[in-house]
């Protein structure tokens, strides 16, 4: 049987202070982007553990891309000894069909100053898909410029070490935050999970590509998108296509992820043929 996601979370049972965040916790954080924190804090429930309802984790995780996948994500981290404690706060979401701007974020506390912005990915609406492709000609894009104030803020009113994380949309809002953040503001962030994210379009200083983490799957095609740089790491998936995509699909090795020296040849080309479209 493949090790996964949901397999890691019922095998480490160690606290954040006795095993630091891995690579696997990074990309589990970054995909609880997609959970619906609006109805939670409706029900004053804001850590892993009072998550208890399981009709409640089943409407909580109903919009996302694989609900299964999800649900039982959660149902786990509620009795994991290393998640069931991590609380969220400054919960946001915001849309503006104007300026085709669709943005979520939500703060993880893992610790005593010890944090984690993770940022929503693309979900099923035209904004969303919009916004993407907007990535292409616009210097940045509106939900760029909102990832980077939430952070400002979060460090602001909750100073400390952040790790920052997002899948698909999401990881390219997390780099472009450390990217975009100065001096003191920087510092604070120790790492950057892309999880199969979009690129910047331009190399990243040294400075910045030393903290981010990118991994795609073999047969990526949204991760390689506005890529110029080769430092990410490739992970083996179950999955065939586009649901590769799908970080559930991913395979685990104890704390890590099966890595492949190189993506697929359905990958390479796929890469060429949509970065010639886009320019």
């Amino acid at each position: 049987m493949m090790a996964d996601l949901i397999h890691y979370v019922k095998t480490h049972a160690q606290t954040f202070s006795a095993l630091p965040l891995t690579d696997v916790d990074g990309v589990i954080l970054a995909q609880l982007a997609y959970v619906d924190f609006h109805a939670l804090n409706r029900h004053h429930i804001h850590r892993l553990a009072d998550l208890t309802d399981p009709l409640l984790i089943k409407d909580v995780v109903r919009l996302t891309w694989n609900a299964a996948a999800n649900f039982n994500l959660l149902l786990t981290l509620q009795h994991s000894p290393r998640f069931r404690n991590i609380r969220w706060h400054d919960w946001i979401k915001s849309a503006d069909l104007e300026t085709e701007k669709q943005f979520c974020a939500v703060t993880f506390d893992l610790g005593p100053s010890t944090h984690y912005i993770a940022y929503r990915g693309t979900t099923a609406t035209l904004t969303d898909w919009k916004e993407d492709f907007n990535m292409t000609f616009m210097r940045d894009i509106p939900s760029q410029r909102s990832a980077l104030r939430y952070y400002q803020k979060q460090a602001s009113w909750h100073p400390g070490t952040y790790f920052l994380g997002g899948h698909s949309k999401g990881g390219n809002l997390a780099v472009f935050t450390c990217l975009h953040s100065r001096g003191f503001l920087q510092n604070q962030i120790q790492r950057v999970f892309s999880v199969d994210g979009p690129g910047t379009k331009k190399p990243l200083p040294a400075a910045v590509q030393a903290k981010v983490t990118k991994f795609i799957p073999q047969a990526s095609i949204i991760g390689l998108l506005l890529e110029p740089e080769t430092g990410y790491q490739v992970v083996k998936s179950n999955a065939f296509g586009f649901r590769q995509h799908d970080p559930f699909t991913w395979e685990v090795n104890s704390a890590s992820f099966a890595l492949l020296t190189t993506t697929s040849r359905f990958s390479q080309l796929t890469q060429r043929s949509v970065s010639t479209w886009l320019s």
